[in-house]
């Protein structure tokens, strides 16, 4: 993640094509294809809170509870994070929020991640969709903003995801 923020359009990179633009103002989607097994992509999506920070998520430090794991990236805040719902190896969906460590995650102060892995030929495809943002950012020229930094961002932590899943392979 770049710190959540969003713009008017979605960016989906399907595997081994360019990147396809889809006009929304609510998600961000992107998908790649990593040369290395589901098991190994998974293990590295489903912790809370991977991708918040700059690629490097030894950048940051986390901090888990019972009900919730707090991702504190200075200078940038505190994220809390939540898995909504896990089905282990194929999906996994987590509500994220900007600077609300304490708050309870809702709809208008957080965003849903979510990742969708499935056999490939070659590999594993990973799909990740970050949606929600209408409601987290509801200001039209914030929400622009925070998807041309998120869109990026994901470009960056999904290369993160294939370079350390490709490494371990």
């Amino acid at each position: 993640m770049y710190v959540h923020r969003v713009r008017g359009w979605s960016a989906i990179s399907p595997p081994k094509k360019g990147l396809v633009s889809v006009p929304t103002n609510d998600r961000i989607e992107r998908e790649t294809l990593v040369a290395a097994s589901v098991r190994t992509v998974w293990a590295l999506v489903s912790a809370p809170g991977w991708w918040i920070g700059d690629g490097e998520p030894d950048h940051h430090t986390v901090h888990h509870d019972e009900q919730r794991t707090v991702v504190d990236l200075p200078p940038h805040g505190r994220f809390p994070v939540i898995v909504v719902r896990s089905d282990p190896m194929t999906y996994i969906c987590f509500r994220c929020g900007d600077n609300a460590a304490d708050a309870e995650l809702t709809d208008s102060n957080s965003n849903l991640v979510e990742f969708f892995l499935t056999e490939a030929e070659g590999g594993t495809s990973l799909k990740v969709r970050e949606s929600g943002l209408a409601a987290y950012v509801p200001d039209p020229e914030d929400r622009a903003r925070a998807i041309e930094d998120n869109t990026e961002g994901w470009k960056i932590q999904l290369g993160w995801v294939r370079r350390r899943a490709e490494d371990a392979a």
